[in-house]
């Protein structure tokens, strides 16, 4: 399992890059500029909601599950 994870990190990793890269263009239109904006937040956002195995819910009181 640790396995797809590291993949999907690198994955990840690869977009924001590519993302970073994008927007660094001379010459990118406002459109483009907003959907690269977007697809970065959302990679982020995906990237800081997942917890770890020993990482305790507050409002409920359960741990994360394993994977």
């Amino acid at each position: 399992m640790s396995n797809d994870n590291d993949k999907d990190q690198e994955y990840q990793k690869n977009i924001i890059s590519m993302i970073d890269a994008n927007l660094q263009r001379e010459r990118i239109s406002p459109s483009e500029k907003a959907f690269a904006y977007k697809m970065k937040y959302d990679v982020l956002k995906r990237k800081a909601g997942r917890r770890k195995c020993s990482q305790v819910d507050y409002l409920t009181g359960k741990k994360a599950w394993k994977s």
